[in-house]
């Protein structure tokens, strides 16, 4: 193994293990986390979240896509749930931070193309 090979499977690690650290201490679910563009290019969807077993007063929920960097959708209690107006795009990411800007939790929607 080469030192630059060493080293990229070391990020790789390094980037995997604050991913899941990140996103297991809060809850952020989505539904429909997938859905069909024969249906329209864009949905809405239901945002669930909870981070009460963490003892945090608060969070923000951002939501972003590719072509837009992430701003805050809603500043939540630490359980709750809502629904997005139908703007929702293949792509879109939610993510959950503490009142610190530490991340929780992120979930992002996907579209299957239409092929009628």
């Amino acid at each position: 193994m080469t030192a630059r090979t060493a080293i990229q499977m070391y990020s790789t690690i390094c980037l995997l293990l604050t991913l899941l650290i990140g996103c297991s201490r809060g809850k952020l679910d989505i539904s429909p986390q997938h859905f069909s563009q024969c249906e329209g290019l864009s949905t809405s969807v239901h945002v669930r979240w909870n981070i009460s077993e963490n003892d945090r007063p608060g969070a923000k929920i951002y939501i972003s896509d590719v072509n837009h960097q992430p701003r805050i959708w809603k500043v939540v209690n630490p359980s709750g749930e809502a629904d997005t107006e139908k703007a929702i795009y293949d792509g879109t990411t939610f993510t959950l931070r503490d009142a610190q800007g530490v991340l929780l939790a992120r979930r992002t929607v996907t579209a299957e193309s239409c092929s009628k």
